[in-house]
């Protein structure tokens, strides 16, 4: 096991409601995150409703071609994707065994390429979030050019009968790095909460953050349905 450190607002609540963890895309790193915008302005709002924060790092994770380098090369070995599943699947499961114990929910928060390990994480992790958020997730990674020669089915794959805890899925009609159907029709299977956006591209902004953070307030009131 490989123990790779990550960002925490943890101790910004003496007694938390629940804990949300963050998980970064392929053009940020876990350290990153505290300080570059509109993650920032994430992290400080999910703290305020009463959130411990803890930003996801994962072995694979760096930024922009070198993440990607690091991933073909990967993908090379294994085209499935099966091994870099593995690989997530230990991570976030020996970064949750060394977190603080919280009374509260569990929330996993992805973007992009992180929101695809949420995702994963929701169904296949042997301890599972209580509630999920996937924001532009790359349900279908085969889309992202330098990804587009390899088979990746089994990264791609989710098991969807084990992801029934509540979850908010956001998507954007005019995303070219990542697509939108796929994550669309996933949405409709679950049964999850959605959002969607018409001009947004692959990016989050703080209209996305308010959004976001609108659902994980309702979530620890009870009530996630009502935000979706």
């Amino acid at each position: 096991m490989v123990a790779v450190a990550g960002a925490s607002l943890t101790g910004c609540n003496p007694a938390p409601r629940g804990r949300a963890i963050l998980v970064h895309g392929l053009g940020s790193t876990a350290a990153s995150y505290r300080h570059t915008a509109p993650f920032d302005l994430l992290m400080h709002r999910l703290v305020a409703q009463g959130w411990a924060v803890d930003v996801m790092p994962y072995r694979t994770e760096g930024r922009g071609p070198a993440q990607g380098a690091t991933l073909q090369s990967l993908f090379t070995a294994d085209p499935t994707g099966a091994s870099v599943l593995e690989m997530w699947l230990e991570d976030y499961e020996d970064r949750v065994a060394r977190l603080p114990w919280v009374d509260g929910p569990t929330m996993l928060i992805g973007i992009s390429w992180g929101g695809l390990l949420t995702l994963q994480a929701a169904g296949r992790a042997t301890v599972r979030p209580d509630a999920f958020v996937a924001h532009l997730p790359a349900t279908e990674p085969r889309l992202i050019e330098e990804f587009r020669s390899y088979d990746l089915s089994v990264l791609s794959t989710f098991d969807e009968q084990s992801m029934t805890m509540p979850g908010l899925l956001s998507w954007a009609t005019d995303d070219h790095r990542t697509g939108y159907q796929r994550t669309a029709e996933l949405c409709a299977r679950l049964g999850c909460d959605s959002r969607e956006y018409d001009s947004l591209g692959h990016n989050t902004t703080p209209e996305v953050v308010a959004n976001l953070t609108r659902w994980s307030s309702a979530l620890l009131a009870g009530r996630a349905a009502d935000a979706g």
